[in-house]
């Protein structure tokens, strides 16, 4: 289980103890005591660089979900191409291929105000009401239906499930999903539990976090009951982000692409994805050596390259 760490507040001094918490200074004797260095004291946080929200304390260490994907990758580009092309499935809504979507869920918190602890599924009704626990628990249901694709398994189980990365500001939700090497976000509005039934109007939102774009927003109304806003918004996600089989492509709709691709390079953090869609199209032999422009190239120069396949014992005469 994580550990929950506390929540500093401007003016609060994290090093400093209770006075019952105090050690008793010893009594001076005569004798002369060898001198110990002084431990080094953690640097005071800076109210100005605070992060809102609990967004930073996520449930997954970044690097070790940034290394699982790139793990994952590594081995589609190192193996057999067949096999490369049966994972490559379609985005629906992101309009591009992929190998399966990790999803994280978060409470988009207003500045200035002091957001709720939310560190579990159950914990979102703290900040997003009713709304919260009933969507990730149908989010959790296709993930393990294989609906978003199937990830090999983790030592760490977290890898598959569902992210519940906080209650804090918008920014700081998409930067911690990039941190974990998230697919998809659903970003909730925040609502008082107390007033929930008093609620104004909303929007829930679905972020592209590898992209960095908005697939897709939903307006919550008043009139609408939470069971009603959840069983809406799954069934939106069930129409726009349940991955298909890859459709045919002609020479067209690869130049297409391939021009996309060119421009979104300087925006990933991770160029992976794109060696193992690019991989897809010369493993299907929709693109030649020649038709790559040379950044693509580049970037397929210097992904992992498939092993080569041992012969079988006694193979050789």
């Amino acid at each position: 289980m994580r550990e929950r760490i506390p929540k500093w507040r401007p003016g609060q001094n994290l090093s400093q103890q209770s006075q019952a918490e105090k050690p008793q200074r010893p009594v001076a004797d005569d004798k002369p005591k060898p001198k110990t260095p002084a431990e080094p004291t953690a640097p005071e946080p800076d109210p100005d660089t605070e992060i809102a929200g609990n967004a930073a304390e996520e449930s997954v260490p970044a690097e070790d979900g940034r290394s699982y994907v790139r793990g994952v990758l590594t081995d589609l580009l190192q193996g057999d191409p067949e096999v490369l092309c049966e994972r490559l499935q379609w985005f629906p809504v992101g309009k591009r291929p992929s190998i399966g979507l990790r999803w994280g869920i978060g409470v988009a918190w207003p500045q200035g105000t002091d957001p709720p602890e939310v560190y579990a599924v159950d914990e979102l009704e703290n900040a997003a009401g009713q709304i919260g626990p009933e969507i990730a628990a149908g989010l959790q249901d296709r993930m393990a239906e294989g609906r978003f694709g199937q990830w090999p398994e983790s030592a760490d189980p977290a890898h598959m499930q569902l992210a519940v990365l906080g209650a804090a500001e918008n920014d700081e939700l998409i930067a911690a999903a990039k941190r974990q090497g998230l697919d998809v976000l659903l970003v909730l509005p925040p609502v008082q539990p107390a007033a929930e039934e008093a609620r104004g109007p909303g929007a829930i939102e679905l972020l592209d976090v590898p992209y960095g774009k908005s697939l897709w927003t939903r307006e919550i109304t008043d009139s609408e009951e939470p069971g009603q806003t959840a069983a809406a918004v799954l069934e939106k996600i069930d129409e726009t982000c349940t991955l298909k089989q890859m459709p045919p492509l002609r020479p067209v709709h690869i130049t297409r692409r391939i021009g996309k691709l060119v421009e979104m390079v300087p925006q990933l953090d991770d160029t992976l994805p794109i060696a193992v869609e690019l991989r897809y199209y010369q493993a299907r032999e929709l693109l030649v050596d020649g038709d790559i422009p040379p950044v693509l190239s580049e970037l397929l120069s210097q992904a992992p390259k498939p092993k080569p396949v041992a012969e079988p014992a006694g193979a050789k005469q």
